[in-house]
């Protein structure tokens, strides 16, 4: 399985870095004890991130969870609050809905102001995640941003839409061109590069990439 994802903590409120650093955390855990199939692995690592980050700040801190699995045969998108999930094809198109007021109403969020987010990870019991099934017709590229990305407008992610790669530094140096007041995260995903990185992993190895860092780790049985 491969997976990509974004994880934006909550501004304002307690721990917001602790907060997406556990869920992070937790979820990939998860991901790797679950032999089960995607959806079942998914929600285990979903109900666990919001778990843990729950125990953790009880309520007070949180953060966003966008993330796509991908398998052979299985593409599949989880999401929890205003991070997103796009689809790259012939238009640039919003997979996921917006935990918001706005989102649920389907109206430009600008009209309502900001009125915070209806479920995030760590909101504990209560927590409600969307899950999208793209598997019979996954689309060539994919895009998961972070809300100080996408909402810098339509036109922003219509030009990242034509972009075919991009590496940190491009969106850092675009950050700074933008002026950005909120932190801008973009993650890339093409189908065809996620195919061939499955077929090269060795048996039993993590491997964990955030931006130009990689790190790689040997899965052992429990109890080692």
């Amino acid at each position: 399985m491969l997976v990509a994802g974004v994880l934006d903590s909550m501004g304002g409120m307690e721990q917001g870095d602790l907060a997406a650093s556990v869920a992070l955390a937790h979820f990939i855990v998860a991901l790797m004890e679950d032999r089960r199939d995607v959806d079942a692995a998914l929600e285990a690592a979903m109900l666990r991130a919001n778990a843990e980050v729950f125990g953790l700040l009880d309520g007070d801190g949180g953060t966003t969870l966008t993330a796509l699995a991908m398998t052979d045969t299985r593409y599949v998108g989880v999401h929890v609050g205003d991070s997103r999930l796009y689809e790259m094809k012939a238009q640039i198109a919003q997979v996921t809905a917006d935990d918001t007021v706005a989102g649920l109403l389907e109206i430009d969020p600008t009209a309502l102001g900001d009125g915070g987010l209806l479920q995030f990870v760590g909101i504990g019991p209560s927590m409600i995640y969307q899950t999208y099934d793209l598997s019979d017709a996954p689309p060539k590229r994919a895009m998961l941003t972070s809300d100080g990305l996408h909402n810098l407008g339509p036109r922003v992610l219509k030009r990242l839409g034509r972009v075919h790669e991009w590496d940190r530094e491009s969106l850092q140096f675009r950050q700074s061109f933008w002026d950005l007041s909120d932190n801008a995260s973009a993650v890339f995903v093409r189908r065809d590069y996620a195919r061939i990185e499955l077929g090269r992993l060795p048996p039993n190895e993590l491997r964990l990439i955030c931006g130009s860092k990689e790190a790689s780790f040997t899965i052992q049985s429990k109890g080692h």
